[in-house]
């Protein structure tokens, strides 16, 4: 074979694969998408199912203990909420490539948060009162 119609054969070759790495990357995206939207998809009704047992579980009087996971759970659900929105469409995902890994670690980032403020404020709420809903022994 002559050396021009080896390099032409090479370059179809490379251009073969380009068409085959363009479309794995679009491949692997659409994947990413999809996941993503099943992320928030479950972190929405996670948080929906626990806002809606902490509402039936928690009456009268113990309202007020579960008010700061009420609201920490609806931060989370609007959150979500608002990501699912975002990723439903298409165009932002593709027009913005890193889009889908900012809004999965802004999410699990606040997802932590929401859980260390959570124990925090019930540690601090149990020195200010250590004896409340705690029965006497002695009696």
């Amino acid at each position: 074979m002559k050396p021009k119609v080896i390099s032409t054969l090479l370059i179809q070759k490379r251009f073969k694969n380009r068409n085959l790495e363009a479309f794995y990357d679009r491949y692997q995206q659409r994947l990413m998408h999809v996941d993503l939207k099943g992320f928030l998809l479950l972190q929405i009704f996670l948080s929906g199912a626990i806002i809606v047992l902490l509402l039936i579980l928690n009456t009268g009087e113990k309202m007020s203990d579960a008010v700061p996971e009420i609201i920490a759970q609806g931060i989370l659900l609007v959150t979500a909420c608002v990501f699912y929105s975002v990723a439903h469409r298409e165009e932002p995902i593709k027009k913005y490539k890193y889009l889908h890994i900012f809004m999965a670690v802004s999410l699990a980032f606040l997802l932590v948060s929401v859980d260390l403020g959570l124990d925090l404020w019930f540690a601090n709420q149990n020195k200010t009162q250590p004896t409340e809903g705690q029965f006497n022994s002695l009696s």
